[in-house]
Parts: C-alpha cells; structure tokens; sequence
C-alpha cells in the first residue's frame, strides 16, 4: 500500500501497518480527501474487498449456504418450469430439448431421464433433502436477497 498526501509519499507497506484512520490523516496533515491518494496492490485490492464482502454480506460459510440455496431454487425452478409448462399444454419442446442436450452432456454416459427420476424419487422419499427444504423458501429467499444486496453494496463500494 502506497499513502500520498499531495503527491508527497508518506507510508509505503502493507496495509496492516498502516494505524491511522482516513478522517485522522487528513485531520492531523490539515488536508481534504481530494489530497489523498492510497494505492492498493492487486493483492492487497482483493483482500480489501474480500474483507468489504465479510464485514456486509457474511462470511464465507454463511454465502457457501446461500450459493447452495441459490443452486438448489435454480435446480427446482428448471423442473418446475418444465412440469408446468408441460401440464398447461404449452409448446415447451424446444427448451426441453435444449436442457435436455446440455444436461445428458453433463451426464455422460448415464441416461439423464433416469439420473433426474432417481433424484427427484431420493428427494420426494426424504433420502435426499436440499439445505432450502429445511430452512424453507421464505427465509432462503430473504436470505439470497439480503447477501446479493450486501455483495453489491462492498463490490461498488457504497
């Protein structure tokens, strides 16, 4: 981390070093913000955000949760959607083949009908139960919300 103060270096090394406060730097050098120039490392940069993301969004088991909330409701909302459309009557084929092809790509050999009727037997008899299912969709939902905000409030630094 480099500190300048109108152009005039004042600290160089890592961040942790660095004791003062913004408002006590300028405040103690008599300066405006506009006299300040801080500049981070690549390195230092992501761990600074990284740190931005913990402190408002939670930590990193705290958004692994939500990002298998967010997988699961993705999962669901696929084949909710294609059972849906099928019931109404509507002309889904074409977005049937296509997730179709790209899931029994992912599959690989296995067949991908079967793969997804076992699945959905295994979480329909309860062997198989998704972390949403047990916290409920209104919480996950709330949840997914609250983090997708705090993320893009530290990514944009508001």
């Amino acid at each position: 981390m480099r500190v300048e103060l109108n152009g005039t270096k004042i600290f160089v090394g890592t961040p942790q070093g660095f004791e003062l406060s913004k408002a006590d730097l300028l405040e103690e050098h008599g300066c405006s913000e506009s006299d300040l120039t801080i500049t981070l490392s690549p390195d230092e940069l992501r761990i600074a955000v990284r740190s931005r993301i913990a402190a408002e969004a939670g930590d990193t088991e705290s958004l692994l949760g939500t990002t298998s909330d967010v997988a699961a409701l993705g999962l669901l909302h696929d084949m909710a959607t294609i059972v849906a459309e099928t019931q109404s009557g509507g002309d889904f084929a074409k977005f049937v083949q296509i997730k179709h092809g790209l899931l029994s790509q992912i599959a690989g050999d296995a067949e991908i009908g079967n793969l997804a009727a076992d699945f959905l037997g295994k979480v329909r008899s309860g062997e198989v139960v998704v972390p949403i299912m047990a916290k409920g969709l209104p919480k996950a939902l709330a949840e997914m919300a609250d983090r997708s905000n705090a993320v893009t409030k530290a990514l944009s630094g508001s």
